[in-house]
């Protein structure tokens, strides 16, 4: 029976490890939601968890380069682009504002 669990949680994490893409005329909400929602709703491995903006504060103080290379370069247990493939800065910091900013 616990075999039998474990099944969908590896075959999220299998779908959710790899490279990926983003397809043009994705919002920047779903283009989140491909790419970042994994981590970032609920913290896993240390990711600040979108819309708390308390948590977002002291990185963001850093400023957007540092943010920008941060995701481009991997931080923590980010990989390097967040496993985006084809993103732009621009995707990028588009991402970090819609995470970083407080819940509506």
């Amino acid at each position: 029976m616990k075999k039998l669990l474990l099944l969908p949680v590896l075959a999220l994490l299998i779908t959710s490890c790899g490279p990926k893409e983003i397809e043009p005329g994705m919002t920047t909400e779903a283009k989140y939601k491909h790419l970042c929602s994994s981590c970032h709703e609920s913290g896993h491995g240390g990711a600040p968890i979108t819309f708390r903006a308390d948590e977002w504060a002291p990185k963001i103080a850093k400023g957007m380069d540092v943010m920008l290379k941060n995701v481009k370069e991997g931080i923590g247990r980010m990989p390097a682009g967040g496993r985006c493939v084809n993103c732009t800065d621009e995707d990028y910091v588009d991402m970090i504002k819609y995470m970083s900013r407080p819940n509506l």
